[in-house]
Formats: structure tokens, C-alpha cells, sequence
């Protein structure tokens, strides 16, 4: 049986959950900070869990109707490539963020985050950069004070503050 887009993807991000549940248990608890900083993506993996298996079970049912011998080529490779480059962009740009926090800090590394996605989504004008910086700072001035200040939540500061 082949199996359809959806149920692929289902798989791949059921994985990816499960993957992203089980780092939840290597974080560090903090002994005097009262909200564990894995209590917020385990909220969020328990809302995306249920999604992911929804989307999993609509991919296995449409799967029945799919020529089993229909293959992968590299011609549809790569339009599925250029067909979601914005999705696997984001996802890489989501990856570096977390590669770059323990360095930058969150302010920093999230700022930045925040303002190469709306580059990237938005309007590529040279008028919209102020507005990008202005939302960019302050979304992750928000975030960071929120966590660190309302919810006490550790929140990496790197190595420039």
C-alpha cells in the first residue's frame, strides 16, 4: 500500500512530537523557580500530538485510492521541494533559533527570528524594515519579560547580557 502526503506527514511529525516530548524530560529543573520551563512545549505538544494523529488517520484513509506502483522521482522531489520551500525554511530558521539561543540569549536570537520571518512572509520593501525591527524587539522584549518577569520562567540571556 502506498501511503498518501498526508499520512507521510502525519508520520513525520508524529515523530517529531514524540522526539520533542521526550527532550521536555532533559530540561532542568530549577529548584527555585516554581513553573518548570518544560511545562509550556509540553502544553504545546499535548495540543499538536492530537492533530498530528488526526492527520495521520485522514492520510491512511485517503491512502486506499493511490496507484501502488506510483514512485518517488526526483522531478517530484523536487517540486514538493520548491512547492513548500517556505514551510522547510521556517522550519530550518526554527532550528537555527534554537541552535543560537544558548549563544545570543533569547532577546536576541528571538528578535532576529521574528524579523527574518517577516522578511521572509511579508513585503520584501526597503519601506517596512523599521516597522519589522519595531515588532521584532518588541514581540521578544515582550516574550522574554513575560517568561522571566509574570511567569518566572528561566529564559536564556547568552553570553552579551
Amino acid at each position: 500500500m502506498r501511503l498518501s502526503t498526508d499520512a507521510k506527514l502525519g508520520l513525520v511529525l508524529l515523530a517529531f512530537c514524540a522526539l520533542m516530548l521526550w527532550g521536555t524530560f532533559l530540561i532542568e529543573q530549577r529548584p527555585y523557580i516554581s513553573l518548570s520551563a518544560a511545562v509550556f512545549p509540553r502544553v504545546v505538544l499535548a495540543l499538536l500530538i492530537p492533530l498530528c494523529i488526526a492527520l495521520l488517520v485522514k492520510g491512511l484513509r485517503q491512502s486506499h485510492g493511490l496507484d501502488p506502483h506510483g514512485g518517488i522521482t526526483l522531478a517530484n522531489v523536487r517540486a514538493t521541494l520548491i512547492k513548500y520551500r517556505t514551510v522547510i525554511g521556517s522550519f530550518a530558521l526554527f532550528f537555527l533559533l534554537v541552535a543560537a539561543m544558548p549563544v545570543l540569549g533569547f532577546l536576541i536570537a528571538g528578535s532576529l527570528y521574528v524579523a527574518i520571518m517577516l522578511w521572509l512572509l511579508g513585503p520584501r520593501t526597503l519601506r517596512e524594515v523599521p516597522f519589522i525591527v519595531l515588532v521584532s524587539v518588541g514581540f521578544a522584549g515582550g516574550i522574554f519579560l513575560v517568561f522571566r518577569y509574570v511567569l518566572f520562567v528561566f529564559v536564556p540571556t547568552g553570553i552579551f547580557f
